[in-house]
């Protein structure tokens, strides 16, 4: 919510009290409707100002009602919201708005745009999990008839070329690889020590997975 309050406060607070006025109406009342459509007008004259009426007014009631509920993540619901706001500032010279609110055009691009988010992270989630099942063993195979020497031989060739893999990666998806797959830490733990969403470590874990069986495979068995 901070990032969507230092939005609020970027865009000034003209016209304030009048807003505040609309807050306690019913959408469906004349009086924000006549609003809604002077501030159209005047979107569709050029007056930038407009657009930023429109966000204060509904920024907060999308968020609310419609992203949050669906995503249960904040910072994801913020993200959803400003791309809301950025879909919907490319057409709104051109959107036709009869005897509805705006608000009802608006949650329904918020309402699709966070099952798209939804839908991604659980297709990532799933490929993460996938992939990471599919994980190169990070252990030698199963000792032969050979002495404890080769056999510890072969041990410190796995972990050289595991570091070796390890030291080419971006240090975020190293310290990912480290916690979920050498720790064997939860999604929940993983995300909290890299200080993003679950979601968002699904997406980090994918790519690490990704990048180190890229490197693995380059460097010499």
């Amino acid at each position: 919510m901070l990032r969507l309050l230092c939005q609020l406060i970027l865009l000034g607070y003209q016209g304030a009290a009048e807003l505040a006025k609309l807050a306690g109406l019913p959408l469906a009342a004349p009086e924000r409707l006549a609003w809604e459509r002077d501030r159209l007008a005047a979107w569709k004259r050029g007056e930038s100002s407009a657009f930023s009426d429109l966000y204060r007014a509904y920024a907060g009631l999308l968020y609310a009602r419609i992203v949050v509920p669906l995503l249960k993540q904040p910072a994801a619901a913020e993200d959803v919201l400003a791309d809301v706001f950025e879909r919907a500032h490319g057409k709104l010279g051109t959107v036709r708005i009869e005897d509805r609110s705006i608000y009802f055009w608006l949650a329904r691009i918020a309402h699709n745009r966070a099952l798209d988010m939804k839908r991604r992270a659980k297709v990532e989630q799933l490929a993460a999990e996938k992939l990471e099942g599919g994980f190169i063993p990070l252990a030698p195979p199963e000792p032969s008839a050979e002495s404890a020497l080769s056999l510890q031989d072969e041990e410190q060739a796995v972990a050289t070329r595991i570091k070796a893999a390890l030291a080419r990666l971006n240090p975020r998806y190293g310290e990912a690889l480290r916690l979920r797959i050498l720790e064997e830490r939860s999604r929940e733990h993983c995300a909290a020590a890299l200080g993003v969403s679950i979601a968002t470590f699904d997406v980090v874990l994918l790519r690490a997975l990704r990048a180190f069986r890229k490197h693995w495979q380059e460097l010499p068995a």
